[in-house]
């Protein structure tokens, strides 16, 4: 199993999307993608996003200045 980060801290939408689907396309089934953004429209676009890809997202962790995300390729 594959797990890659992408850093999309400092970005507004739609680019933390933008980058997320890049690196996912990028992966195999059941590969996982750690996903750290700071635009607070993450924390709507980012669960939906998983929802309507059929991606599962696993966990969603409040940090300091970001958020992070864990989404595994279905």
């Amino acid at each position: 199993m594959t797990s890659v980060t992408v850093d999309a801290t400092g970005v507004f939408c739609p680019e933390p999307i933008v980058r997320l689907g890049k690196a996912i396309r990028a992966l195999e089934s059941g590969d996982t993608v750690l996903l750290l953004a700071d635009d607070p429209t993450s924390r709507i676009d980012i669960p939906n996003w998983a929802e309507t890809s059929g991606n599962e997202l696993i966990s969603v962790t409040e940090e300091d200045d970001h958020v992070v995300f864990l989404i595994k390729k279905r």
